[in-house]
């Protein structure tokens, strides 16, 4: 099974996405809520789904004090399609200071023999010994086509 770890701020939203969203809404930054997804960068992550038909499991901070059906609802309440894909959301190592790492290396622990191939899309570099995986995005802009490929293209274990 071909997994993405998904963080959802600075991935599925960004500086870019809220000062628009204020200037249209007035909606501010924070908070686990459907109208925090820009649905333009779930089209991008549903594309990496479709081309590698990989699963997420989300290791947002959105995961804590949340059940991924929760998780899935929001999403899904945004317009993404493949809600279906989350399979799981990893483990808290006890404190927000912990390295995420850390956290996708215990959630691996319980699964590695399921997980053929795996990337952490992440606008946050803490990933300890698992910094290799790391598809990095920028909060400013969130999820674009540049992280769509590498992503496809690890996932899918090709080389162009």
């Amino acid at each position: 099974m071909k997994i993405i770890f998904l963080d959802i701020d600075g991935v599925l939203n960004s500086a870019d996405f809220f000062k628009k969203k204020h200037e249209e809404t007035g909606l501010t930054q924070g908070g686990a809520r459907v109208e925090s997804i820009d649905p333009d960068a779930l089209r991008l992550l549903e594309r990496i789904l479709e081309e590698t038909d990989a699963r997420i499991v989300v290791s947002s901070s959105w995961r804590i004090g949340r059940e991924t059906v929760e998780i899935k609802k929001i999403l899904r309440l945004a317009g993404f399609r493949h809600w279906d894909k989350i399979i799981d959301r990893t483990p808290s190592a006890g404190s927000l200071s912990e390295q995420r790492g850390e956290e996708i290396g215990m959630w691996l622990d319980e699964y590695n023999e399921d997980v053929e191939t795996f990337i952490i899309l992440d606008d946050d570099s803490d990933m300890g010994a698992l910094l290799d995986h790391l598809v990095k995005t920028n909060w400013e802009y969130g999820l674009s086509e540049y992280e769509v490929k590498i992503a496809i293209e690890r996932l899918n274990h090709t080389n162009e």
